[in-house]
């Protein structure tokens, strides 16, 4: 797994401070970069890094489950204007004679995810980013206007779950016995309230020649989610063995099988 994922956002909101935003920064477990500046926390002494009043911005993150490095760049002249220019080093001739290329040209794709989210003047955390470390050791939440845009979330005996999925490979396998079951319990006996609803999902492969596949599904708000092979556990739901994905607060499972 590599140590970082870089989250280009491209925010298209605005507003002032509220939601999730708010609620760390008055708890004193916020880092809050403004606009032009790019800033680093460490998870040990801080739980979250953000920024928020976001126009036409763009928010970079790099982020690991020790901390984050956010950075807050002013609008550009148009949106895809770094793109372009990209596009336009890459045929430049090196000090060697040599070309970088488009990536794929060379055989390669590209490790960078773009989320544009359109404002929603009705959110609590409109014009907000956030990266919140949501456990120590555990892979960051990315939130943009309070909405998870990624799903790594601790699991109940201390493993991850993680979209490269390296961190996930000891998460447990008694996924029904840590009260996200509805129906019976470790011994048989019934569980009166599951502390988590389950949803059946079909699971999408998309595969990557440089890369790790991707297994992705709809979760309940009909946002698509990328997952590695190694989040999904094998569990039993009535009397049945299927293939489970812990989310935050919704348990997904599939009948199809994941691992050979």
């Amino acid at each position: 797994m590599p140590l970082f994922s870089f989250l280009p956002i491209i925010a298209i909101m605005t507003d002032a401070v509220c939601g999730l935003l708010k609620q760390y920064a008055n708890n004193g477990q916020l880092l809050d970069v403004p606009m032009g500046e790019a800033l680093f926390v460490d998870f040990r002494q801080m739980a979250a890094i953000g920024t928020h009043r976001l126009g036409s911005c763009s928010v970079a993150m790099v982020v690991s489950e020790h901390g984050a490095i956010l950075a807050h760049i002013p609008p550009l002249p148009s949106p895809m204007s770094d793109d372009e220019l990209s596009r336009r080093r890459g045929g430049t001739a090196g000090p060697a004679g040599h070309h970088a290329g488009p990536l794929s040209g060379n055989g390669l794709e590209p490790a960078i995810h773009y989320y544009v989210v359109p404002g929603d003047l009705g959110k609590l955390g409109k014009g907000t980013v956030m990266a919140i470390s949501l456990a120590p050791g555990t892979y960051p939440a990315i939130y943009v206007e309070d909405s998870p845009v990624n799903h790594h979330y601790a699991f109940a005996d201390g493993g991850t779950s993680s979209s490269t999925g390296e961190a996930a490979a000891t998460a447990p396998a008694t996924l029904m016995q840590a009260g996200f079951a509805p129906g019976t319990g470790q011994a048989g006996g019934s569980i009166a309230a599951p502390e988590r609803m389950w949803r059946e999902v079909r699971v999408d492969i998309v595969r990557h020649r440089t890369r790790r596949d991707e297994y992705v599904f709809r979760n309940a708000q009909n946002q698509r989610v990328s997952t590695d092979r190694a989040d999904w556990h094998v569990a039993q739901l009535q009397g049945r063995a299927v293939w489970a994905y812990q989310g935050r607060e919704t348990a997904y499972y599939t009948y199809q099988k994941i691992r050979q």
